[in-house]
């Protein structure tokens, strides 16, 4: 419906950093009054309580309140603990600390949590992440376009066989 919408991936820091977030938080401010999308890997969780197998305050006071000053200057919320408030689940593995942590999200400005549809994560199976999946509803004006469909006519012909 021509509306402009940012998507960023975002890798933080293995340190906390507040120079990294304060510059993060500026430059995305500075791309004007428009929704917002993020998801990544931010190296943070948003309550070192709930978000971590092992309650920790080890991080410390500045980092633990990184997330959460994150999504209140930008006005984004954590998709996952909107849709499971009570539930634990975890994102990374660390086989180093035998921990698990909740360090990877999917954020949505709250203009936009009506198209928020689920929000779900996935098992840790290849690396030591999982993956964090979100259904976005669109909102569609008119009719609804055709599906493009694949020729089945060409399965019987040779050609395609050797293609």
């Amino acid at each position: 419906n021509g509306q402009s919408l940012i998507i960023g991936s975002v890798y933080g820091l293995n340190t906390y950093d507040s120079t990294f977030w304060k510059r993060f938080i500026s430059q995305v401010s500075s791309l004007g009054d428009v929704p917002i999308l993020l998801g990544g890997d931010f190296n943070l969780v948003y309550d070192t309580q709930v978000d971590r197998s092992s309650p920790t305050t080890r991080e410390g006071f500045s980092s633990s309140r990184g997330l959460p000053m994150l999504c209140n200057l930008l006005q984004i919320v954590d998709t996952w603990r909107l849709l499971h408030p009570a539930e634990r689940d975890y994102t990374h593995m660390s086989r180093a600390h035998a921990t698990l942590s909740r360090t990877d999200y999917i954020l949505v400005s709250q203009s936009h949590l009506s198209q928020v549809q689920g929000v779900e994560i996935g098992p840790i199976m290849i690396s030591d992440h999982a993956m964090v999946v979100l259904r976005w509803g669109v909102l569609r004006a008119g009719p609804r376009p055709r599906t493009w469909s694949f020729p089945l006519h060409v399965f019987p012909d040779p050609k395609f066989h050797t293609f």
